[in-house]
């Protein structure tokens, strides 16, 4: 995936065409990545959330959405 090769502005336009309904937890996180490393926490945080909908075990999903919280010291959701 673009994402997954560091080219987040590429992968975030494709994904801006997708209906959200078809994507799967990596899209989510891969497009909260993205959005992470442009400076929007808040907003990579809800994808991190939407992957772990549909996929609880995400392991980078859990990962990141855990360093967010942590790191707004919202330890008991980390």
């Amino acid at each position: 995936s673009w994402g997954r090769l560091g080219r987040q502005g590429y992968s975030q336009g494709l994904f801006d065409r997708l209906d959200p309904a078809t994507l799967r937890a990596e899209d989510f996180f891969l497009i909260g990545a993205g959005l992470l490393k442009q400076g929007q926490p808040p907003t990579a945080a809800g994808l991190f959330q939407m992957a772990l909908k549909d996929d609880p075990d995400h392991p980078e999903a859990l990962y990141e959405l855990g360093k967010l919280y942590a790191g707004l010291d919202r330890l008991a959701e980390a």
